[in-house]
């Protein structure tokens, strides 16, 4: 992971005031510039300013400088940022996700650290809805932050799940696992989940191709285990990696299994195969960013991985 700055967005909500002692975390202990963005949509020539329950109409102008003033009093007033190279940017889109897309795009931002509730309306971030979309899109890790009750720190994640479906997209984690491994001694859990719903509703109990689908899903959790060993011992044997397999709809025995083993970090990428031993890692990874207890970090492949 090749990162030498960081992205993370605000709606001033204590939601997102939540990931700042993380991004400044991370930022501290590799020496990154932190970006903080706000995302205003795009607004009518005159806008509506409410403060201590009066509102007053004030020229957009107006409007957007008062808007950077707040950011910049955002950062210097949080202890979090003291003694960091921090950079703040007001952005003007109809579209929030797409602002936060293209800004890493032009800027070189090498992580995005986003939270999953946020207010909503003209000059606020929805941060439920446009978290996944960011994770859909973007070209850059996410960290979908979530602070864990009782953690020592702000982000140090020690015990890691990774899902892991062997698709050559699903292995974009890998270089995030060395990453991890290397600077926060973090031990893994790699989970395989067979589609339960693959199978499931098929419309014959009998014939050849009913029979050899059953006979595949059998085969699975053995070839699973295999292949797995085979990718440990090629590409990151010093790292303390387990491997297990699950049954059922992929998004919840993931969530599940981050529940059970109280992980600090859910690591996954944001896309993969399909078909009756693999899951579809897009909306897996969306779901599971909505559900999931801890933190998630979704990484993209590379273009025309499959």
């Amino acid at each position: 992971m090749e990162i030498h700055s960081l992205l993370v967005t605000t709606d001033f909500s204590e939601f997102s005031r939540k990931t700042y002692p993380a991004a400044c975390a991370l930022a501290r202990k590799h020496g990154w510039t932190v970006h903080v963005a706000h995302v205003a949509g795009s607004l009518p020539p005159f806008c509506y300013l409410h403060a201590e329950g009066i509102s007053t109409i004030i020229p957009q102008d107006e409007y957007f400088e008062a808007l950077d003033r707040r950011l910049v009093e955002e950062v210097k007033g949080d202890p979090s940022f003291e003694g960091l190279d921090v950079k703040t940017h007001l952005l003007s889109h109809e579209s929030p996700h797409e602002a936060i897309v293209e800004f890493v795009e032009e800027r070189g931002v090498g992580m995005i650290i986003i939270s999953t509730h946020g207010h909503t309306g003209w000059t606020h971030v929805l941060l439920g809805s446009v978290t996944e979309k960011v994770v859909r899109f973007s070209p850059v890790p996410v960290l979908t932050y979530r602070e864990r009750e009782g953690a020592s720190q702000p982000y140090a994640p020690q015990r890691v799940l990774v899902p892991f479906d062997f698709s050559q997209n699903s292995r974009a984690v890998l270089p995030a696992v060395a990453f991890l491994a290397e600077n926060y001694s973090s031990e893994f859990v790699f989970l395989f989940v067979l589609d339960a719903s693959a199978t499931s509703g098929f419309p014959f109990s009998s014939g050849a191709l009913y029979e050899s689908m059953q006979r595949a899903a059998a085969e699975a959790p053995k070839i699973a285990r295999e292949r797995f060993d085979e990718i440990q011992r090629r590409e990151f044997p010093d790292i303390d990696a387990e491997f297990e397999i699950a049954e059922g709809i992929p998004a919840r025995e993931i969530v599940e299994r981050a529940k059970e083993l109280k992980s600090d970090l859910i690591l996954m990428g944001t896309h993969g195969w399909t078909g009756t031993r693999r899951f579809i890692l897009g909306g897996v990874a969306e779901k599971t960013v909505r559900k999931a207890p801890c933190s998630v970090l979704t990484v993209r492949p590379e273009e025309g991985g499959e």
